[in-house]
């Protein structure tokens, strides 16, 4: 076989005179193997602040590989001495490490590109651990990967994951590798995307802002507010569309804590032997039933919303070989909270059933409470207002927050777009964007900026690109 050529840009840790930390180490390591060539460029980049052991620059190289390259090295196993070779060369900067990097955090030190025949540019990211083992089996798993995605031209499922990632016009594919199941796996965009929202200002109680894209460039988006109009007599009303769960939680969470402060009150005077405080008790009940009503509401609510539009829920019949299938609307009118939580979501989003949670009988105290309240029978009058009185009653009730946050992972886990209508401030903050075309991302933009140019108000024009294709 001829030598082949990798090419590396090559970046080092080096000082005020110029002496190169890892240079001499660098080129030694891959020219030990003589079908191995490397062509090196090198770059400097300094540091804000020179150290105090001269240090004024970071390590960092890339390196290219071509497909005849990658190929040759593949068939012959070199990819192994390759692995070795590499794995040699992070041990030395893991070693000396804490003279160039202060930060205790994972830091990149290498990234590999290779270009298909198909036009993508895949990009492995290495940072550094503790044992090089570690990064000379991502190795390994990155130059397989990238062998079947040579050698296999159907069924190969890096293609197929491709297919359905969204790319930019650079072609440029990012693969991130997951310890869990020791895979490269590609990092989609639009996630990262989702991910980077400023919730801090915004309140749980209204609609998440909407963000849009130009397709073609996704460096600045168009946050808008999900604004309102809503014409009664006597005016209009403008702001942000409600957000009916995080509404709802807020009305129980508030009701629960003036509940906790009355029942901590209706103890003492009981513990004191005073009486005749039925006022105390009346507002008790009140603010418990309210926090009861509008917490199993909040998951009523939460459950119809995410259910998608367009699918079927299918149910077996009593007879062999029937079924029922029930459209959103369907689900909705005809089938129990239970049943959606346990069979309806997990067969249309293929997510997890609710009544594997451990507080899934805290759900089940919260629905029969519910019930005794909404479908009031004399018989049980007794034994309901002694439920209320239960000093469990607190922690049931606060079992709604706990399926919001359930349903807030499972859906940024899958990655859909129901997402985007949970109210913040429940640990997944993402929100999914719509992308459109430059043309109707730039009218939107001159709408913003420019509304006097314009006939009608902003908030009352349609969304160009909204009915388009989305991710």
């Amino acid at each position: 076989m001829n030598p082949q050529i990798i090419n590396i840009n090559y970046s080092s840790a080096f000082t005020e005179e110029g002496n190169d930390i890892f240079g001499n180490e660098f080129i030694e390591a891959f020219n030990s193997f003589p079908n191995i060539k490397i062509k090196i460029e090198k770059e400097h980049h300094a540091i804000d602040r020179p150290r105090e052991d001269g240090v004024v620059g970071f390590s960092f190289f890339q390196i290219w590989f071509n497909n005849e390259y990658l190929s040759d090295i593949l068939e012959e196993s070199l990819h192994l001495e390759v692995c070795k070779s590499i794995s040699k060369f992070m041990q030395l900067m893991i070693d000396i490490s804490t003279k160039i990097y202060l930060s205790d955090r994972e830091y990149i030190f290498l990234k590999i590109q290779f270009h298909t025949t198909d036009g993508y540019f895949l990009n492995f990211t290495f940072k550094v651990f503790n044992e090089v083992s570690t990064i000379e089996k991502q190795l390994k798993s990155s130059f397989l990967l990238l062998y079947d995605y040579l050698k296999l031209k159907r069924n190969n499922l890096t293609k197929k994951a491709i297919k359905k990632t969204f790319v930019t016009d650079t072609k440029n594919i990012y693969f991130y590798f997951n310890a869990d199941s020791d895979n490269w796996e590609i990092e989609n965009i639009l996630i990262t995307l989702a991910k980077s929202v400023e919730s801090s200002s915004m309140d749980s109680r209204g609609s998440k802002y909407d963000k849009l894209y130009n397709r073609r460039d996704l460096s600045h988006p168009i946050i808008m507010k999900n604004n309102w109009v809503l014409p009664v007599k006597g005016g209009n009303h403008f702001m942000n569309k409600p957000n009916d769960i995080g509404l709802y939680s807020s009305i129980s969470t508030k009701a629960l804590a003036r509940s906790r402060s009355l029942f901590e009150k209706i103890t003492n005077q009981k513990r004191l032997m005073q009486y005749n405080f039925d006022a105390e008790y009346y507002d008790y009940f009140e603010e418990v039933i309210t926090a009861i009503i509008f917490g199993y509401t909040t998951i009523e609510c939460l459950v119809n919303i995410i259910i998608p539009q367009g699918k079927f829920y299918v149910k077996k019949g009593g007879k062999v070989g029937l079924y029922s299938h029930f459209t959103r609307e369907g689900i909705e009118q005809n089938i129990s909270l239970q049943e959606k939580v346990n069979e309806v979501l997990p067969q249309i989003l293929l997510i997890q059933k609710l009544n594997t949670q451990p507080w899934w009988n805290k759900f089940i105290e919260l629905e029969k409470l519910r019930n005794k309240i909404i479908h009031t029978k004399q018989s049980s009058y007794e034994v309901r207002y002694k439920d209320f009185l239960d000093t469990s009653i607190f922690e049931i009730v606060e079992v709604h927050l706990s399926v919001i946050n359930f349903y807030a992972e499972e859906l940024t886990r899958i990655g859909n777009r129901s997402i985007n209508e949970l109210p913040v401030g429940f640990g997944h903050d993402v929100v999914y964007p719509t992308l459109t075309e430059k043309k109707h991302f730039d009218n939107l933009f001159e709408q913003l900026i420019n509304p006097s140019r314009n006939t009608a108000p902003v908030n009352k024009r349609k969304i160009p690109g909204k009915k388009g294709k989305t991710y």
